[in-house]
């Protein structure tokens, strides 16, 4: 049986394991309510190798370090009814249309990802394309959905390498400079009182200002 081109995709709103075709079309859907990470594990496999025709060469790689929850631990995943999933879905969907239009706009950009490390969509703008990954020059936009540094939904604009001295203003969020240096806009900064319109904007003026803020700084030769 000849293998079937297929990419996996995780659907936030109702939330569901599922393996897509070459346009988007779904080929396999497993929902997530009720079922174990072990479950998901093992359904991921046999689709897959359904779609391959043929075994896998080795066992689908676990993340490692899950935060203490009880889905890690083996428990069930249990929404209950909860509107979170439908949030989240909001913000990917809202980001996707401003890191696309954020692409447009830079023509180095790589397109917009879903990095399946941290969970964050984001895109990279490639200002030293032929260079060493380690040294090259870039900057990285995206939105992650909270972690261990912020606890809700943020957008960010890291510069690398990493750089020295005076960081320059932005219009709206602000530098984080503890483990890593980058521009943050926080989503209690533009959902607080604003119109959907008008927290569009703010993102794009933060956005845009970011991008050209550490444009500025990698030129300069002031880089750890």
């Amino acid at each position: 049986m000849a293998a079937q081109p297929f990419r996996s995709a995780i659907r936030l709103g109702r939330p569901a394991l599922m393996l897509l075709d070459a346009g988007g079309g779904t080929l396999r859907e497993m929902p997530l309510e009720g079922r174990t990470l072990d479950e998901a594990y093992t359904w991921m496999t046999i689709e897959v190798e359904a779609l391959l025709g043929r075994p896998l060469t080795q066992p689908l790689e676990r993340s490692e370090g899950l935060p203490d929850y009880p889905v890690s631990s083996g428990a069930p995943f249990s929404l209950g009814g909860s509107a979170a999933p439908l949030e989240l879905e909001r913000y990917y969907a809202d980001a996707d249309r401003l890191l696309r239009a954020l692409r447009d706009a830079n023509p180095e950009a790589s397109p917009v990802r879903c990095w399946p490390h941290h969970f964050d969509l984001a895109t990279l703008l490639r200002l030293d394309p032929d260079g060493n990954s380690e040294e090259a020059r870039s900057i990285g936009a995206g939105l992650s959905p909270g972690d261990g540094t912020f606890a809700e939904p943020y957008f960010y604009i890291l510069p690398w390498p990493r750089p020295a001295g005076e960081l320059p203003k932005l219009d709206g969020g602000r530098w984080y400079t503890q483990d890593w240096i980058g521009a943050v806009l926080e989503a209690t900064e533009f959902t607080s009182g604003n119109s959907n319109g008008a927290q569009r904007e703010r993102i794009e003026r933060f956005l845009t200002s970011a991008v050209a803020a550490c444009r500025g700084l990698l030129r300069e030769p002031n880089l750890e």
